[in-house]
């Protein structure tokens, strides 16, 4: 008889970490998540050496990441499936297709105990040889956006990685999201309801005191409010600038105050345009990504956050500023108000000018500073340590009550 309770052989994907150039998002959410469960691997932790036979890391030969696996964590497994990893989205889909699943097939075959195959999101590289699969969708919100009548994928190449990546997702057995507005969405797009959990995201600023950061000259001379995030259709780039534009023109004190875009400036031209059709490219300010040693030096001498998206997989750069003091002003959606809760100011991103009253307060300093502790405070909870612990339960959860696959295993 299937003992469903015995060790098994956890396998987690390793290419969105060696695949995301981009600083934040896929690649780093997922180096969080797996290094809080390779700690407690390394450290013994009875949970876990109960749950499962050993810990193996998919990924390229590529020697930075293979030498972070194998001098950073001596007990686990690291396994290069490819001699590369392809970061051009016009050959990526192809050369995971016919290269790398393959190869994650047949090293699937030779393990004897049950495995589970841990995905992060966007991910092909499913194996009909895994006996559970396990997606974790970090951020639904390209998809949702459809709900719009918006298409943001316009490559056709990547729309085709993204179709098989749907189909990969009905596969999953086990999906696990970061906020129930996703769940909701992921269980639309794949047409059932049950074995989806959801897991929030944890704040990589939970360790970090504004104090050191306040001591140092501010970044800028000009009062500003910070923006950082990518400027796809659901972030609402126009009714950001439409509802700063309307807090410029209404208050002749603020007219000096800057709104930094930290984001990269692939859409630069874009922004200029709205900011000289609103008449205030003078208070726009555009620069590259800010990396996350820095981030909080910029966030703590800020008027605030600014964000007013459409829609997104969850609140994380909301709760990210929360947690350092800093006000946050953003869109009353349903993955942002269930992470920032009672603590962040919040707007109609299809009426901008309901965040006018909302800049105002926070340019004014009109927040109480109890306020902004006690947000504080609400935000530490969010931990990486904490999202790696629900994911393993959720894991454990499923797999115990859950047949694999594949019965020889």
């Amino acid at each position: 008889m299937l003992d469903l309770r015995a060790p098994k052989h956890l396998v987690l994907n390793g290419f969105p970490l060696q695949d995301s150039h981009r600083g934040r998002g896929v690649g780093r959410y997922t180096m969080e998540v797996y290094d809080a469960i390779l700690r407690r691997w390394e450290e013994n932790d009875e949970q876990l050496h109960q749950a499962f036979s050993a810990i193996t890391v998919l990924g390229g030969a590529t020697p930075d990441f293979r030498e972070i696996f194998q001098n950073k964590y001596p007990q686990t497994n690291y396994v290069a499936i490819t001699p590369k990893v392809e970061k051009r989205n016009l050959l990526k889909y192809f050369y995971y297709k016919f290269s790398a699943v393959p190869k994650a097939d047949a090293f699937f075959a030779q393990i004897k105990e049950p495995t589970v195959y841990f995905l992060p999101r966007h991910q092909i590289l499913t194996s009909k040889n895994a006996s559970y699969t396990v997606t974790m969708v970090h951020d639904f919100a390209p998809l949702k956006t459809q709900r719009f009548g918006k298409n943001p994928i316009i490559d056709p190449l990547l729309r085709i990685e993204y179709q098989q990546y749907m189909k990969e997702l009905k596969k999953s057995d086990l999906i696990v999201t970061n906020s129930s507005d996703t769940t909701n969405a992921v269980g639309q797009y794949v047409g059932r309801k049950e074995d989806i959990a959801t897991i929030l995201l944890g704040n990589v600023f939970e360790h970090v005191s504004p104090k050191p950061h306040l001591l140092r000259p501010a970044p800028m001379r000009e009062p500003y409010f910070l923006y950082f995030a990518g400027y796809d259709y659901n972030k609402n780039i126009p009714g950001i600038i439409k509802a700063f534009a309307t807090f410029i023109r209404k208050h002749e004190d603020t007219n000096h105050t800057k709104l930094v875009f930290s984001g990269g400036i692939k859409d630069e031209k874009r922004i200029i345009t709205l900011a000289k059709q609103e008449g205030i490219l003078e208070n726009i300010v555009l620069m590259p990504i800010i990396p996350d040693e820095d981030l909080p030096w910029y966030a703590v001498h800020s008027l605030g956050l600014f964000r007013l998206s459409y829609i997104e997989g969850c609140g994380l750069p909301e709760i990210e500023i929360m947690s350092l003091g800093v006000p946050v002003i953003s869109a009353n959606i349903g993955a942002v108000q269930e992470m920032v809760g009672a603590y962040a100011l919040l707007a109609d991103p299809h009426k901008p000018e309901t965040a006018e009253p909302l800049l105002y307060q926070a340019a004014k300093k009109r927040i109480p500073k109890e306020h902004l502790e006690k947000a504080a405070a609400h935000a530490r909870t969010f931990t990486w340590g904490k999202t790696a612990q629900e994911t393993i339960d959720a894991i454990m959860d499923y797999t115990q009550s859950h047949k694999p696959k594949n019965m020889e295993k």
